[in-house]
């Protein structure tokens, strides 16, 4: 009878329910993030991100023939949404909106045909659990002082 409470315990505690919302997420943004940060390069061609108040999330590339975003087709970079109870919160250098104060089809976060990335920090949080940060550094490789 002990073994087998022991047995289900410990199955209990190897069975998960996986990831928490916000932490998948966060991965899912940054496998997002990172393809079109990829096809930036090469496309070459300048992208962006833009997440909307509905919490869509959602690729958008510069056209230049006609000097506006649109938003990006195809599998590799096709739009989705947040979960509902994961709220977002960013903060960048580039701006959402347009100086008319409609939201239209402007990329909170910009990706440039050189590997570059406009400055964010990205906070992802779901009531009564931690929260995740996602920012421009995921993309730009870690500096260490070692010295030879």
């Amino acid at each position: 009878m002990v073994l087998i409470g022991l047995l289900s315990s410990a199955l209990a505690l190897t069975v998960s329910d996986g990831p928490p919302p916000v932490r998948q997420s966060r991965e899912q943004l940054q496998q997002f993030s990172l393809r079109i940060y990829e096809q930036a390069v090469i496309r070459n061609q300048l992208l962006g991100l833009q997440i909307t108040g509905e919490g869509q999330v959602r690729a958008l590339g510069w056209q230049s023939e006609s000097s506006s975003w649109q938003p990006e087709t195809g599998t590799q970079l096709a739009s989705w949404t947040l979960p509902d109870k994961v709220q977002w919160q960013l903060e960048n250098s580039t701006s959402g909106t347009r100086r008319d104060g409609s939201s239209g089809l402007l990329p909170q976060i910009r990706f440039n045909p050189q590997g570059l990335v406009s400055p964010f920090s990205l906070r992802l949080e779901q009531s009564g659990q931690s929260s995740e940060i996602f920012d421009d550094h995921f993309f730009y490789p870690q500096v260490s002082d070692a010295k030879p």
